[in-house]
């Protein structure tokens, strides 16, 4: 799950074994971008659509901590 925090998003909580686990999100990384486009000053509900839209795809997400970047591939399914 991630909350709107300022410009982008924050990952606010991930389950253990869960796929987001798996592709590597971590409590607290900041999302910069879904498959390279920025996350900035789109809103939550967008994001959300954006991610139903296209279930059973999947997404690229930049993110990171602390001056840290990484890009994980995460699947979607409705």
């Amino acid at each position: 799950m991630a909350q709107k925090e300022g410009p982008g998003f924050t990952v606010a909580f991930v389950s253990q074994g869960s796929p987001a686990a798996e592709a590597g999100f971590n409590l607290g990384d900041k999302i910069a971008s879904v498959n390279g486009l920025t996350v900035m000053g789109i809103s939550f509900m967008e994001t959300v659509m954006l991610r139903f839209a296209d279930a059973g795809k999947t997404f690229s997400f930049e993110m990171g901590q602390g001056g840290e970047r990484k890009i994980v591939a995460a699947d979607f399914f409705r």
